[in-house]
């Protein structure tokens, strides 16, 4: 089953009622997960390194020799491992609860992991969707009063911690908060509430994922009327910018037409003070022999027919036809 229909599965209401009838806690088991193996691995090595503290005190030659004849240079290395905390009376019970509890939790759709940059710091991280858990299975302990502390030393603790035989399963978030606990009773195992564990977990992950997703839908739509905010207000800033340049092209124009005229002006007064000139010249030739009247004459046409007022007149004409503002 692909990850997608496991989640469906444990959001969907019938589906995961159906699914609990077939919870069953098995009481045997030869096979577990890589993470029970690897527990059960480290669980052996730190009893025989507790068992075998005392070859840490012992020179390197004979550490070495003694190392070698109880197999302490074959445990695994040290490493987290689940979350798993129990006398070794509950080891086997605990690993297969815990066995199949994993395996029912990734049917769900949940991903088991054990974090390992914590250092020497057991965990069992469980992760749906986006919601992160921490599981953890303990022996439930008592204290004793420690009569043989009263004789030895004062320093020794009046109690000791004595394990009951009754395991303890909690749900943690990452700040620590507790989610749910479940725990042995009288005539009421772990075991034997396997689905009401499953199924408040089922519960939690699938409302804290809809919060959730409410809240990312509600930031996204926050994020896109921002969005859609700041986009009317760069068209606004656009829309101003291009009607400014219109205007400021539109002054512009003005601006060039106007000197456009002033020269029209300027070219008609010279063009009529220039008629004038020229009147002038032809009504005081008196004086002057009648070959030099010819080249007068001459130099009157020649004038004239550089500043014709037709041509005022065309620039005029060809100004309206092509002015715009």
């Amino acid at each position: 089953m692909k990850k997608d229909d496991r989640i469906s599965l444990c959001m969907d209401d019938a589906g995961f009622k159906q699914w609990t009838k077939n919870l069953h806690v098995p009481r045997n088991q030869t096979s577990y997960q890589t993470l029970i193996e690897e527990y059960m691995a480290q669980s052996e090595a730190r009893r025989k390194r507790k068992e075998y503290a005392f070859l840490e005190q012992l020179p390197a030659a004979i550490r070495w020799e003694m190392e070698r004849r109880y197999k302490m240079n074959k445990l695994v290395p040290k490493a987290n491992v689940l979350a798993i905390e129990v006398s070794d009376k509950l080891v086997r019970r605990a690993c297969i609860l815990m066995d199949y509890l994993l395996v029912k939790l990734k049917e769900l759709g949940a991903d088991i992991t054990v974090e390992t940059y914590k250092v020497y710091q057991d965990n069992t991280k469980i992760t749906w969707k986006s919601i992160e858990l921490h599981c953890y299975l303990e022996e439930l302990k008592t204290k004793n009063r420690n009569l043989s502390s009263e004789n030895r030393s004062k320093m020794a603790p009046p109690y000791e911690e004595i394990p009951t035989g009754k395991l303890s399963l909690s749900f943690v978030t990452e700040e620590k908060d507790t989610v749910f606990t479940f725990r042995d009773q009288d005539g009421s195992r772990l075991e034997d509430q396997i689905i009401e564990i499953l199924t408040s977990f089922r519960t939690y992950v699938v409302e804290k994922q809809k919060a959730v997703d409410e809240k990312r839908e509600l930031e996204h739509q926050q994020w896109l009327a921002r969005k859609k905010a700041e986009e009317e207000k760069e068209e606004l800033r656009k829309e101003q910018l291009r009607i400014l340049e219109q205007e400021n092209r539109k002054k512009q124009r003005i601006a060039e037409r106007k000197q456009q005229i002033e020269q029209y002006i300027s070219d008609w007064e010279r063009t009529k003070r220039i008629q004038a000139y020229l009147d002038d010249l032809n009504a005081n030739m008196g004086s002057i022999s009648e070959e030099d009247r010819k080249s007068i004459v001459l130099y009157c046409e020649i004038v004239r027919d550089l500043y014709k007022t037709e041509d005022r007149y065309r620039d005029i004409i060809q100004f309206v036809n092509t002015c715009t503002l």
